[in-house]
């Protein structure tokens, strides 16, 4: 953006014909104006992170270069001439827009990491998505691909899930670790209109995912085993449900369970969703 903003710095009209020509006078005086309304509006192109101000700002800018370019038979301009800029702007128009997508993203990304719950987080990344693919008809193809890259490593990045992701599950025989497994577990959880969030990988307190639907909050265990998980992870979600201030406890599994694990949830109110219910939750439409 800032090549665009110097051709306007640059960019200055004279009559092309005797000063005392009306029609001339009119045009020198609308030209001069359209510069220098070009001139801030590249400027505020080039430092703004609102996908508002910057699509609806490039429209105008691009209006505007059509209309000096119309003036061109009425004056004569030093730099170079509006046409010349006018192909500039259009040509340019992706690799501008790929340079805001990056700012707009580092931005969204800065105001997601200052909240704290995963409900806060699910709902600034909807709300700056939601913006900013309104402006897809306005885009490249090329842009609305990065676009979707972003969007998908955003969530990823920070173990952030929810209904409105159409990040493809695999089948849970082809995964192959436990962190792997937290995540299509948080996935499987979106595709049923929960919120969830992975925690960290250390000191998460016996909880691997925190969900939300309506209201209750889920403190969930995640077991990647080749057998049936045991009474000790019962026990540590409980202990982790307490902690994040969940509603309900939930062990999860590819598996199944223990006869001892199966008891103590009975009695302490803890979900057991091995396999067969965690492949119905991957599986909803």
């Amino acid at each position: 953006m800032g090549v665009i903003r110097k051709i306007f710095i640059g960019l200055t009209s004279t009559n092309n014909s005797a000063p005392t020509v009306p029609l001339n006078n009119t045009a020198k005086a609308l030209a001069q104006r359209l510069i220098n309304e070009s001139t801030m509006l590249s400027y505020r192109l080039e430092t703004t992170k609102d996908p508002r101000v910057f699509f609806d700002g490039y429209d105008d800018l691009v209006e505007k270069s059509q209309l000096l370019a119309s003036l061109e038979n009425n004056l004569r301009f030093t730099g170079m001439n509006p046409s010349g800029s006018l192909n500039i702007i259009l040509e340019a128009r992706g690799k501008n827009t790929e340079e805001f997508i990056y700012k707009w993203y580092e931005e969204v990304n800065k105001q997601i990491n200052r909240l704290s719950t995963a409900q806060e987080k699910s709902k600034v990344f909807s709300r700056h998505f939601d913006v900013i693919s309104k402006y897809y008809t306005q885009m490249s193809q090329t842009n609305i691909g990065l676009i979707e890259k972003l969007k998908n490593e955003c969530w990823d990045g920070l173990g952030l899930y929810n209904g409105s992701m159409s990040s493809v599950i695999p089948d849970i025989d082809s995964i192959k670790d436990g962190f792997q497994f937290e995540i299509y577990v948080a996935k499987a959880l979106a595709k049923n209109d929960f919120t969830a969030q992975t925690t960290q990988k250390s000191g998460d307190y016996g909880v691997d995912v925190l969900a939300e639907k309506d209201g209750v909050k889920y403190a969930i265990q995640c077991k990647l085993y080749s057998q049936p998980v045991g009474v000790k992870s019962v026990q540590e979600v409980l202990a982790g449900k307490e902690f994040y201030n969940c509603h309900v406890g939930v062990v999860a599994t590819n598996n199944g369970f223990t006869r001892a694990a199966v008891e103590l949830a009975d009695k302490t109110g803890v979900l057991l969703w091995g396999s067969e219910r965690i492949t119905e939750l991957s599986n909803a439409e």
